[in-house]
């Protein structure tokens, strides 16, 4: 197994559909009004947010600029992975910003380009 933690600013590109868990957050909002398949972000009440989420699934060619990467000693469940980039949806693009847990971030299949 090839190891790479990708540099703040990296380019990704999906080689492959990447299903993955999307966290009912703020930060998510964009593409969870997207993707989510489910009751828009801002009519969830903001108490029951943090107990919501949903399974999403990103396509191929779909593209990625890598924001920020939080990994902490000691936090393995607050360990995530934020984008910005273009996602597929109705056959258009869209620009949206999200974060995902690092291993879903571990199960995309994509190129640096």
């Amino acid at each position: 197994m090839k190891m790479f933690i990708p540099k703040l600013g990296t380019k990704l590109r999906l080689t492959k559909d990447w299903e993955f868990t999307l966290w009912c957050e703020e930060r998510n909002k964009s593409l969870w009004d997207m993707k989510a398949g489910r009751m828009g972000f801002d009519a969830i009440p903001h108490h029951s947010r943090r107990l919501n989420n949903a399974s999403v699934k990103l396509l191929y060619n779909d593209e990625f600029i890598i924001d920020r990467v939080h990994i902490r000693k000691d936090q393995r469940v607050k360990d995530s992975v934020t984008m910005k980039g273009n996602v597929q949806h109705h056959g258009s693009f869209y620009r949206c910003r999200f974060w995902v847990l690092l291993d879903d971030f571990n199960n995309m299949e994509a190129e640096v380009y």
